[in-house]
């Protein structure tokens, strides 16, 4: 019996867990996208007992209907005549879901969602590079191009899959990290199961900190020395130019927010790392400790086994034996204990303040000492922020005095009202201006992607331009 693809599709994501422990056995063995038949079989052979177990005897009419109809929908062969399984190797024993499947099973749990390894960043970089060189080999950038064109929509595609791989690496490694962290932390030290898979997740950690957290650093990094080529970031924003450069300025906008979204993935990356970096500690000083017990295990056993000629009494090794000499294997550990440094969302951040000055306020001591000021000397700190605060309140001031009116560009309005009416004008005055602007009654500042340059002897700035709008306008 033939069952559509829709139906057979629903009755997958109905028993979800078959396909995931699939997806969990595929991820640990490293066999890329293969499946062995006989396991697929078992797994299915045991959920068809779970749904409808069969009778005592087992006569086709007595077969419960519930089962028969799910056996129809997920069996190998219903798959792939309906396109959810794509290859059936029978003499490898494998086969080969469809890739739309599993990365909607893998979308189920975000920590089963792939993580970008060298290899992937490799990929997205390289192909970032080769779009670079066409763009600035290509006989025409002009709009009626075909060529142009094609390399346009080619360019658009590789931005929009290397920026949902980046939201799907992250968001797949702060599942997984949350996970293995909580297996850490709840660890018992007297329970040897849970030592074991806290040692297993510590092992797991220490690899993805080396296979994904370090390639993701260096990918987003515009600065990495590379020969022959750019850093990603670094090839999309010389595009950006390229295209600015030929009038395509509406493209080059959406380049460089392309290049923006992309960067903005380093904080997510770093704050992962930092956590990640505590249980790598950790892992190395849980191998180091049993390294030392281990150590002097050998010694020990060695020991007993030297007097195997029955001159060991009552079990017991004389003080005198060269093993006891040896004992300082055990100097300087420690049992370390470590804190969780990740805070998780049911933190109430709250009641930790008040439990901490609970504790905190009766031992703080009020000081009975008088200050002396010490004649020739000055606080330069306070001086310098006393200084930049009379600056910053010269700058709100000379923004309250400008009359509001409709223009394209607020940048420009503050540059040319605040070069002549301030002493030792900087760009970075010009910044804080429009931060003031943003503050006023009845002023509205509006986006409209587009890049600006501004440029004076010695700085320059390059911002994203906003449209001044009154209330009356």
């Amino acid at each position: 019996m033939v069952v559509k693809t829709d139906i057979a599709l629903i009755s997958m994501i109905q028993n979800k867990g078959v396909f995931l422990d699939l997806i969990d056995h595929m991820d640990k063995v490293g066999e890329g996208e293969e499946v062995r038949i006989v396991m697929y079989q078992q797994s299915l052979r045991a959920l068809l007992d779970s749904v409808a177990p069969l009778p005592s005897t087992r006569v086709v009419r007595e077969v419960p209907a519930e089962r028969r109809k799910l056996e129809s929908a997920l069996c190998i062969e219903n798959l792939e005549r309906v396109g959810l399984v794509i290859q059936v190797d029978s003499a490898r024993g494998v086969m080969v879901f469809a890739p739309f499947v599993i990365e909607m099973f893998r979308h189920f749990d975000g920590a089963r969602l792939r993580h970008l390894n060298s290899a992937d960043y490799e990929l997205i970089r390289a192909s970032f590079n080769r779009l670079y060189e066409v763009f600035i080999t290509l006989p025409s950038l002009n709009r009626e191009d075909i060529g142009f064109q094609e390399q346009v929509s080619v360019l658009r595609k590789e931005i929009r899959a290397a920026t949902a791989k980046m939201k799907e690496c992250v968001d797949a490694l702060q599942s997984r990290l949350q996970r293995l962290g909580e297996i850490v932390d709840q660890m018992r030290y007297d329970v040897i199961d849970e030592v074991a898979k806290a040692q297993e997740a510590l092992g797991e950690i220490n690899s993805i900190y080396l296979r994904n957290i370090l390639p993701a650093l260096q990918f987003l990094g515009e600065h990495t020395d590379l020969k022959g080529t750019k850093p990603a970031l670094t090839a999309l924003t010389c595009i950006g130019d390229q295209l600015a450069h030929y009038g395509h300025d509406k493209l080059a906008s959406s380049v460089y927010y392309s290049v923006e979204s992309i960067r903005s993935y380093r904080h997510d990356i770093s704050i992962i790392s930092g956590s990640l970096m505590r249980y790598v500690q950790q892992s190395e000083a849980h191998r180091r400790a049993y390294d030392k017990i281990e150590q002097a295990w050998n010694r020990l056993y060695g020991g007993v086994r030297e007097l195997h000629d029955g001159s060991l009494k009552d079990n017991i090794l004389p003080s005198t034996h060269p093993v006891f000499a040896r004992l300082n294997t055990y100097s300087g550990l420690k049992m370390r204990v470590f804190e969780a440094k990740v805070e998780w969302q049911d933190a109430n951040q709250r009641l930790a303040l008040a439990e901490h000055l609970r504790t905190t306020l009766p031992n703080i001591k009020i000081s009975s000492g008088k200050i002396h000021q010490l004649s020739g000397q000055t606080n330069e700190s306070g001086e310098l922020k006393r200084r930049r605060d009379a600056r910053l309140l010269a700058i709100g001031s000379l923004v309250e005095e400008w009359e509001p009116r409709l223009i394209d560009d607020a940048h420009v309005a503050m540059h040319e009202h605040l070069k002549d009416r301030l002493k030792g004008y900087e760009l970075t005055d010009l910044l804080m201006s429009v931060g003031w602007l943003r503050k006023r009654e009845g002023i509205f500042l509006i986006p409209r992607y587009q890049i600006g340059n501004l440029a004076t002897d010695c700085e320059s700035l390059r911002y994203y331009k906003l449209q001044v709008e009154t209330e009356h306008a």
